[in-house]
């Protein structure tokens, strides 16, 4: 998941993916993305913190227009976006995801940590 590099990252595991495509190739990429494309630096900040707390990885998700400058700079055309909200806490995601013995280990983590994860909504330096 591109979303768990960081930019340098990124841009190397992108690039080498069209190095590796034949031409009229297709790349699809299921990534985490920040919204509205215009969000101020500090505010970003703010959401990829929150996120590592959370979720106990240092995600770093880019708006739209930041994953289509990626793609565009390695060669790539993006022909097509979609959207759709993220469903991290909900059973039938967690067992597609996770499996039938993942996910009770999950709803265990996730009952264990949720004081946590309800505090990591509220960090200090968004307002």
């Amino acid at each position: 998941m591109l979303s768990m590099q960081g930019q340098s990252g990124k841009s190397r595991i992108v690039g080498e993916a069209f190095r590796l495509l034949r031409p009229g190739g297709t790349y699809s990429i299921h990534e985490l993305g920040l919204h509205p494309d215009d969000l101020d630096q500090s505010t970003k900040d703010v959401i990829r913190t929150d996120l590592a707390r959370a979720i106990k990885v240092n995600a770093r998700p880019l708006t739209e227009a930041e994953w289509k400058e990626l793609l565009e700079q390695a060669g790539f055309d993006v022909v097509w976006t979609a959207h759709s909200p993220m469903a991290l806490l909900k059973l039938g995601r967690n067992l597609s995801d996770e499996g039938v013995t993942g996910e009770p280990q999950l709803q265990r983590r996730f009952h264990a940590e949720g004081e946590g994860l309800a505090a990591s909504e509220h960090h200090p330096d968004a307002g």
